[in-house]
């Protein structure tokens, strides 16, 4: 059966706010260039830039800008409402989300559509949990200003297992 494209696209915020997964609309345009300039300054491995000059990571990780957030998402992060958690998510972000970020914006340099890591991330609240990120980019040389990210926690999972 044909959909129409704007069939489609008034499809997408329905499934966007009615999946049982937290799911992310998030713009890494400003983290692209920030990679891109450490390319056009000669830097190839960016990883090893990372870990050489760990104070880079932070700025590049600030530009993320969240565009949207699904309910799912504001009650697993622990805010009250979608604003409150847009205007602080850097709040989640803890030490050992670094790696991930780095890990991240290797993907976006190498061109991959999509990037799965195990995380720990914070709620507003201060607690820690272990998710599950799931990134999808859209495929090059398209722009990084629409990133979905699902969130799935997995906390209760790992503890089980360990």
């Amino acid at each position: 059966m044909f959909r129409s494209p704007a069939r489609e696209r008034a499809a997408i915020p329905h499934v966007f706010d009615a999946t049982g997964v937290a799911i992310c609309e998030e713009d890494f345009s400003d983290v692209k260039r920030a990679i891109d300039e450490l390319r056009a300054r000669g830097v190839r491995d960016l990883r090893d830039y990372c870990a050489t000059h760990p104070d880079f990571v932070l700025r590049p990780a600030a530009m993320v800008r969240v565009v949207d957030i699904n309910d799912v998402g504001v009650r697993l992060l622990g805010a009250r409402d979608k604003d409150e958690l847009l205007a602080s998510l850097h709040r989640c972000s803890l030490p050992e989300t670094r790696a991930v970020f780095v890990e991240q914006m290797v993907a976006i340099a190498e061109g991959r559509t999509s990037y799965e890591s195990e995380a720990v991330i914070g709620t507003l609240s201060g607690a820690r949990l272990t998710v599950l990120l799931t990134m999808t980019f859209p495929p090059p040389p398209a722009r990084v200003d629409r990133v979905l990210v699902t969130i799935v926690d997995v906390t209760e999972r790992k503890r089980a297992n360990t």
